[in-house]
C-alpha cells in the first residue's frame, strides 16, 4: 500500500507524484509478486474534493488505480473499489 497525505499547497502536484509512484511501485509487483495488489490510501479529505471531481475520477479511472479511503480524524478506513469493480469499468 502507498500511503499519500497530500500536505503540499497544491493537490495537483500531490496527485502527479503520487500517481507517478503508484506506477513505479505497480510494475515493479507485478514484475516480482503478479499475484499482490498495490493500493494507494487517500486521506478522505482528499477524495471528497479532489477524487470527487470529474479530473480526480478521471485519473483513477484511466490509470485503473486501486484506492483505500482513510479517515485521518477517526483513524477508520472507507470501503475501497474491489478488482472485480474495476473489471466491471472496462
Amino acid at each position: 500500500m502507498e500511503i499519500k497525505s497530500f500536505l503540499n499547497l497544491s493537490p495537483i502536484r500531490d496527485l502527479h507524484e503520487a500517481v507517478g509512484k503508484y506506477d513505479v511501485y505497480r510494475t515493479l509487483l507485478l514484475e516480482l509478486e503478479p499475484e499482490r495488489l498495490l493500493y494507494l490510501a487517500i486521506p478522505k479529505r482528499i477524495y471528497e474534493s479532489l477524487f470527487s471531481e470529474r479530473f480526480g475520477q478521471l485519473i483513477l479511472n484511466r490509470i485503473r488505480i486501486l484506492s483505500i479511503v482513510f479517515d485521518e480524524q477517526q483513524a477508520r478506513i472507507e470501503p475501497a473499489i474491489s478488482p472485480e469493480e474495476w473489471e466491471m469499468l472496462g
